[in-house]
Parts: structure tokens; sequence; C-alpha cells
């Protein structure tokens, strides 16, 4: 097992290093595992015998037979004149053209035929060629899914059910869920390549300069601060919530148990609409809270209520399932040897449930960091706001 795990770290340093070849690397290894008899010659020379390692190099061959036939710059001169000076029509055509040659060439072999003519459009075009690297990479990722031979893992995955006693795929039995994954990446990559070439363009000292301006500073410290509060009062009246809803039979308990997943089913907008209305100073509660002197909207403990609102229903639902299957002999053992209630929730529940508590606790805190609808109306979006990340920093 120990020369085992050396040769593969080996192998992974001589790889990511790129200063061996990686088909030397590959066949090195291969070697050494026949020398220390980890392998059989027979069980190291069975994969060039493998189907789909065939296919592979066919496709290989396939690839290198579009480029050097002159179709590639073919491609590339009609994409320039259909896209035109669009930077953004360009963008959609080497997703599209991309994603279709990758379901009939293999990723790495559609990544080496529009590589050269990707670089040729950023030049004519006067356009960065990073901003069309990161596309055609994840395209020809997306476009693999679209038929059998697309990707290797679909390969692998007919081999297994073909062993397995199951019927041959078709070509185009991975089609639909492909042709989905295309136009979701599409309409991600579009707003998420332009964030991700802009914050690369600049230097480490810029960015870094950015980060410490006072209000990208406070609006992470509100953001995170604001979360990190939420999550932890979800964690205590979750737990207490959970507890009640398992141990106790009351009137109206369905119902209660229905209603904890309405932030779930309720549009987050909805929500910031509702609690802004009822925390403002003429709302039901905050009427009441600002005869007392404390205002809620537009301040961090309006915040703070967003987001235990929308973070309240995943540390219930992590711990209720724990407290249903949890053995009451436990707690009956801990009553006869003399625990109290207290200590008997510390020694016997409390160590269950943790794994459970820290899931609803994480898992809170992630959704606060990232809500946005439910914010954006008890906070405001205006200069006199609060600072939150997803808003307009003041």
């Amino acid at each position: 097992m120990a020369i085992t795990i050396i040769i593969l770290v080996l192998s992974a340093v001589f790889f990511m290093s790129g200063k061996v070849r990686s088909d030397l690397v590959a066949l090195c290894a291969l070697v050494l595992l026949i020398l220390f008899n980890i392998l059989t010659p027979e069980e190291a020379l069975s994969g060039f015998s493998n189907s789909v390692v065939i296919m592979m190099v066919g496709l290989f061959v396939v690839g290198g037979a579009i480029f050097q036939t002159g179709l590639a710059k073919m491609i590339s001169s009609r994409i320039l004149k259909f896209a035109g000076t669009s930077e953004l029509k360009l963008f959609i055509l080497i997703i599209l053209v991309t994603a279709a040659i990758g379901a009939f060439v293999s990723n790495t072999g559609t990544v080496a035929l529009m590589l050269p003519i990707v670089v040729s459009m950023a030049m004519s075009a006067n356009i960065n060629v990073s901003r069309l690297l990161m596309p055609l990479a994840f395209a020809s990722s997306m476009g693999g899914m679209m038929t059998l031979i697309g990707t290797p893992p679909n390969l692998v995955i007919q081999n297994a059910l073909i062993e397995a006693g199951y019927e041959r795929l078709s070509f185009f039995t991975f089609t639909p869920v492909g042709l989905v994954c295309v136009t979701v990446g599409l309409i991600v990559l579009i707003p998420l390549a332009s964030v991700l070439v802009y914050s690369l363009n600049i230097s480490p000292g810029e960015f870094f300069t950015l980060l410490w301006k006072s209000n990208v500073r406070n609006a992470f410290l509100t953001s995170i601060g604001c979360s990190l509060v939420a999550a932890g009062i979800n964690t205590v009246f979750g737990v207490i919530v959970a507890w009640t809803l398992v141990k106790y039979d009351f009137p109206g308990k369905r119902i209660v148990d229905g209603l904890i997943e309405l932030p779930f089913a309720l549009p987050t907008a909805v929500a910031g609409i509702t609690l802004s209305k009822l925390y403002s100073e003429t709302g039901f509660f905050g009427k009441m809270l600002a005869g007392i002197g404390i205002k809620v909207t537009y301040t961090k403990a309006g915040l703070v209520i967003a987001l235990v609102f929308v973070g309240l229903p995943f540390v219930i639902r992590a711990v209720q399932p724990v407290l249903e299957k949890l053995d009451g002999q436990y707690e009956e053992a801990a009553y006869m040897l003399g625990a109290s209630p207290s200590k008997t929730f510390r020694r016997v529940i409390l160590p269950e449930l943790r794994p459970a508590i820290l899931t609803g606790f994480g898992l809170a805190l992630a959704r606060g960091i990232g809500e946005y609808g439910s914010v954006i109306y008890i906070s405001g979006n205006s200069a006199k706001a609060v600072s939150y990340t997803h808003l307009r920093a003041h």
C-alpha cells in the first residue's frame, strides 16, 4: 500500500510540474507497479484492450483530422462573420459551437481543436482572450454530456450497464439532459465569466485595496456578523422547536410542523416585503417596538430578524429526524441512575444531536450569507441604509 501511494504521489507531482511528458509519466508509473508486483502484466495491459480507451484514441484522431482538413479555419471565419464586433454574440457562439463539437469529440480534443480558433478570433476582434478561454473550457465539458461518446464517463457507464446485464444505451440517450445543461450553463456563464475575468484583470494589490475600503469592510462585517448572530439564534430555537415537535403532542401540531416549511415555499422577496411592513414604525410589531424606542427596519436588528426567518427551518429539519430516531431507553437509563433532566440532556442527548446541530448551524449560516431577497427590503437600498454585501455600500 505504501509503495502504491508513493508511486501515485510522484506521478501527480510530475503531472503537475509539466517537465516530463504526461504519457511517459503514466507509462513509468505502470512499469513501476509491475516491477513491485502490485499489478500482474495481464492486469497492467488489460486497459489497452478496453473499448473505452480505443474509442478515446479514435476520437483524438477525428479531432486531428478536423484541424488538418481546414474545417477549423472555416468555422473560425464564419463565427467572426456572424458575430461581427459584438463580444456577447461571440461569447454565445463560442459556447454553442464548442458544445456542439464536444458532443462528438472528447473534451480534450475539443479544447485542442477550438483553442487556436478562439485565440485567432480574439485577436481579430481585439478582445482579451481570457474572456473567451473560460467559456471554452466549460462548454467543452457541457457539450460532452449530449451524446454517448462526448465524454469518457458516458462510455464507462455504458460498459458497466452492459456487464451488469442491462440494455445498451443509444447514441443520443444523454441528449435531453445535455441540452438542459448547455442551456443552464449558458445562462450562468454569461454573467459569471464577466465577473471573474474583471476580477482577474486587477492586480493583487488593487484587489486588497478594494477589500480594505471602509464601505466594503462594513458591508462584509455586517453581512457575516448578522449571519452569525442569526445562525446562533436559529440553532438555539431550532433545537427547542424540534424537541417540542418530537417529544410533545398538542393541538395544531401538524399545522405548526407544516408552517416550518413556509420560508422554503415563500419567495424571499415576498418575505422581505412582509417583514418590512410588519416591523416598520406603522406595522403591527414595529409600532409596539417603536413605543419602547426600538427601531427594526433599516437596522442590523432587521437584518437578523429576516435571516432568522429564512434560516430557522434548516436547523429544525436537521435536528428533528435525529430526535425521532433517538432511542428513549438511553434517557430512561440515565433517569434510573439518578441523572437530572439537564444532565441527561448534556451527557446523553446532546452528543447524539451535535452533528445534526452543527449541520443545521452551517446551513443556516450559509443561507444567511447568501440571502438577498428578504434582506434587500428590510435593510433598504439607499445611501442611508445598512451596508450589506448584496447592496450598494455607502
